[in-house]
């Protein structure tokens, strides 16, 4: 009957996925970023673009506290903070800028994201496997 616990551990040792020690899903948080970015471009209500700025950001920072792997994590951090440097950059003060030149502005934003992608391309192995 002691060899029932032994199993049960075991056995949870064994089905934890790869990365538990990650208390962030890097893969969703970057989905979400996506979605508020991509809403936030699109919106005409200057509202609703404060509110899914001040998602992404959150989002920003959320993922700044995921596990990268030592090879990563100084330039994926980097990137995360040039994000960070340019939405607080932002003119968000939509009393004094219309809200197509910000959104102008926050095409900026994707240059980054597109150059960090770039600079830090997973593995085949890695995109197969994952990290």
């Amino acid at each position: 009957m002691k060899a029932l616990p032994v199993w049960c551990l075991l056995f949870s040792l064994f089905t934890l996925p790869v990365g538990a020690t990650n208390t962030v899903d890097l893969k969703a948080v970057m989905k979400e970023m996506s979605y508020q970015f991509k809403a936030a471009i699109k919106t005409e209500s200057e509202d609703e673009f404060k509110q899914h700025m001040t998602e992404f950001s959150d989002l920003v920072e959320q993922a700044k506290t995921y596990s990268f792997a030592p090879e990563h994590k100084e330039k994926s951090l980097e990137g995360l903070n040039k994000v960070s440097q340019a939405l607080a950059q932002l003119d968000l003060d939509l009393a004094q800028t219309s809200l197509g030149e910000v959104q102008k502005q926050l095409k900026a934003v994707d240059d980054l994201r597109i150059e960090y992608h770039k600079k830090d391309k997973p593995s085949m192995w890695q995109l197969l496997f994952g990290d």
